[in-house]
This record gives structure tokens, sequence and C-alpha cells, in this order.
């Protein structure tokens, strides 16, 4: 796909010749007017703007449109195009951060088509360094996802993606990863938080009057998305009914608001997200198979935190970062092996809030292992770790950060308890009540403590 180039002057002579010098390489939208320019941002996905300053006898000049830019598509590289002779606005106009500024005088034709490329190009570099800055990832298998996301971008621009995983993982992330290398917009719905009663309107808009309380038009969220990434949140919480009109809103390219015999054309690249099995409930008639095969051309399965290690560490870094501002605050290595002994159902969500809890509750400017058990606290029923030994959640963490503070210590106790941030007293109190000894003279019992996650 040639890339989109908006050209705004009120010369109709230089724009003819603008579009063809240029057609074969970009495609082109025209506007000889800020007014008219303004009207095609909002239906074309214009990749780059050429602005003259000058909009002889309008109410608006190019220095409007460029701050409308600026403001509102901040992600659009400006080439301003002009002879004007106001110094004013020409030294206002290089304020800005423009690409280049090419005076009309000779053929510079050829310093408008470099000047284009070379926006192109810094949008590219920024669109690929906004990427990065969303989606955070130390992760191996995070890693490989995130590569598909870019080859499919590469390639196609377009087809529906399905996000799979668990709640708390990341999709709504991810959406806005994929979002930024596509170079679109997003707008997102949550299918668990609207009303079912509601959920048509919310979703497809509705005419004055198609109901009660429906005193005006309403824009629905897909309409809205037009030119972009509709996200579907959610996607399992659809009803029969909503499942059958987003079918023919992927199909047909075409939406009917509620109260309307008009349909309405849009131009919308869907990704739905869900944390349930749409197979099974496809199996189980809950969910459309024509709409699960429309959707899942590309299928994204985001893995648990569980099986990311390597993240749990850099976002329980990260999140301390944003939770304060003392560069002293540290993460102890005890509470570093709780952190990853842990299965976190929650997944990053629970994470977040469990760094948030204990820096909250911290009297000292440190994150132990002991802060940590408390702050996750009991979440399951007593685990059976051996013949004559049941632990709950919270203890069998506490074991697993005891033997991981005892194997770095070499069975150094009162190293380990140092290490661990509690008082010797207490240390060995636990030593005694969850059977470390026991624990420590069984290989098969210490591994499965050891690996708490997956008890």
């Amino acid at each position: 796909m040639r890339p989109q180039i908006l050209i705004a002057d009120d010369d109709n002579y230089l724009l003819e010749g603008a579009v063809m010098s240029l057609k074969n390489e970009f495609e082109i939208s025209t506007a000889t007017s800020v007014v008219s320019a303004k009207a095609i941002l909002t239906k074309v996905p214009i990749e780059l703007a050429v602005v003259d300053l000058n909009f002889e006898g309008q109410e608006e000049d190019g220095i409007a449109l460029i701050d409308y830019l600026i403001q509102k598509n901040p992600n659009i590289p400006v080439v301003v195009l002009s002879n004007d002779q106001q110094t004013r606005r020409v030294v206002s106009a290089m304020r800005r951060d423009l690409v280049d500024f090419i005076p009309k005088e000779g053929d510079y034709r050829e310093d408008l088509r470099i000047a284009i490329r070379k926006g192109l190009e810094r949008r590219r570099q920024n669109s690929e360094s906004n990427s990065e800055k969303i989606f955070f990832t130390n992760s191996p298998k995070m890693k490989s996802l995130l590569a598909v996301v870019d080859k499919i971008a590469k390639n196609n621009g377009y087809s529906s993606i399905l996000i799979n995983g668990e709640t708390g993982t990341g999709k709504e992330v991810l959406t806005r990863y994929i979002a930024a290398k596509f170079k679109k917009s997003v707008v997102a719905a949550n299918m668990a938080s609207i009303p079912k009663e509601t959920a048509e309107s919310e979703l497809f808009g509705h005419m004055a009057g198609a109901f009660t309380g429906a005193i005006k038009n309403k824009v629905g969220l897909i309409e809205q998305a037009h030119k972009g990434i509709f996200f579907l949140d959610e996607l399992g919480e659809c009803s029969l009914d909503i499942q059958a009109k987003l079918l023919r809103a992927l199909e047909q390219k075409e939406i009917r608001p509620v109260g309307s015999t008009q349909t309405r054309v849009i131009d919308v690249q869907f990704v739905g997200a869900t944390n349930k099995d749409l197979r099974q409930m496809v199996a189980n008639k809950e969910f459309r198979e024509d709409l699960y095969q429309r959707l899942n051309t590309f299928v994204l399965e985001i893995p648990p935190l569980r099986e990311r290690p390597e993240d749990i560490i850099l976002y329980a870094t990260r999140f301390v970062e944003e939770f304060t501002t003392d560069k002293s605050f540290h993460i102890e290595s005890g509470a570093l092996d709780v952190l990853t002994a842990y299965d976190w159902p929650g997944n990053v969500r629970e994470l977040k809030n469990i760094v948030e809890r204990v820096m909250t509750l911290s009297s000292e400017r440190t994150m132990s292992g002991t802060a940590v058990i408390e702050a996750i606290g009991d979440k399951s029923k007593d685990v059976k770790i051996g013949q004559n030994l049941s632990l709950n959640r919270r203890d069998t963490l506490r074991a697993s950060a005891i033997i991981n503070a005892l194997e770095k210590e070499n069975n150094n106790r009162n190293k380990a308890a140092d290490l661990l941030g509690v008082h010797r007293t207490t240390f060995f109190r636990w030593l005694k009540q969850f059977g470390i000894d026991e624990i420590m003279a069984d290989p098969i019992l210490r591994q499965r403590i050891t690996k708490v996650g997956k008890l």
C-alpha cells in the first residue's frame, strides 16, 4: 500500500502538478482550504501532510492547520511548501517541529519528494520507538509473539486478529502495540462492562427516538473506529444477537444503527480478545462458528505471567519505579524469590496490586520476601505437601522462600533469616512450623516446595 499524503494549498494549478509528479509513489489527497483539509484528516489515514502557509482570503491559514495537526494528530509529520512573504508567519512556522521548509522556487518537486520520504522515515522510526515503549518484556515467549505481530503488520495490516490470554496478561496493551505497529488509532469496548440491554446501541449507535431515552443520534463505537482498529475485549461475553451483527460488520463492512433503515459503510480492522475457550463455546452453541472463523485469521496466545519469569522481575521493578521517586527503594533477593515462586493467577494486574500494597504498607525503604508473602495472603485451600504436611498458599510461599534462602546461604540459618529480612526468632519458629527439616531431607518434597507455582 502506498503512503497516504495530504497536500493543502489554495493553488489548484500547484495541486494538479504535485499530484502528477507524486502519484506513482504516493496516494495523494488534496485540499484547497484548512477546513477541507481537516475534513480529510477525519476520513483518510493520512501519514504526512504538505502545507502551504498562506490561504488567501480564508479565515484560517497554514499555521492553524499545522497547530491542528500537532494537537490532534501529532504522529503526522509536516512539510511546509510555501513562498509566503509574511515574515511573521514564516518565523512562526519555523518554530514548529517541521520535517522541512521548501520554498516554491524553480523546480522544487524533487526537493518535495525527498522531504516527504524523509518525513515518512521519521514517522516509521517514531512508530517503532513508540511500540517498544508500549509492551515491555524480557520474556523469549513474548518476544516471539511480538515478532509475529511485526510480521503481520508488515505483510497484512487489515485482517482480523484474535488475542487469547488469561485475565490480566495484557491483552489491551498488546492491542495498543498492534495499533502502533499498524499506525492506526484504537477504539475499545469491554463487553463485560456493557449491559446486555444497551450493547447494540453502544456498539452500532442509534437514531433519535429509536427507544425510550434516545433523545438524539448516537455514533456507535465501531463507527468511531472508522479507518482504525476496533478492539472488542471480553469477546466471549457477546450475546448471540450481537454476534450476528458483528458478523455482518466483518463480512459486509457495514453497520446499521438501532432505529435506522440505512446502513453505513465502515473501514475497520477488528481485534478481539478473550480469556474463554471460544472453540468450546462453539461446541456448546454459545458462540457462532462463522464469527469465530471470521475473527481468527491470526490468533495470538499471550502466555500467563507464571510462564514468563523474566517479566515478573522486570514488571516488579518498573512498578516500584512507578510508585515511588525514592531511588534508594529496592527489592531484596528474598522478595525476588517469592515473586518468581508465586503462580500469579491474576497475572500482571495482580503483580501490580501486590507491589503497590507492599510499598504502601512498608515502613522500610525495601521490599522483603516476608512483606510480599503477607501481601499475597492465603489465596487457596491447603495444599498437601507430604505424608503429614499440608500448607496453605501463604505458608507454602514462606517455606519456599526459606528453602531458597538456606540454599543461598549454605544452610546458615542466621544468614538465611537476615536474607529474608525477618527476626531470627521468627525464622526458627517457621522452621519448625513448616517442617523445613523434613522438606530439606526429602529431595522430591523439596523440589515440589521450591516450585510452588506449579502446585
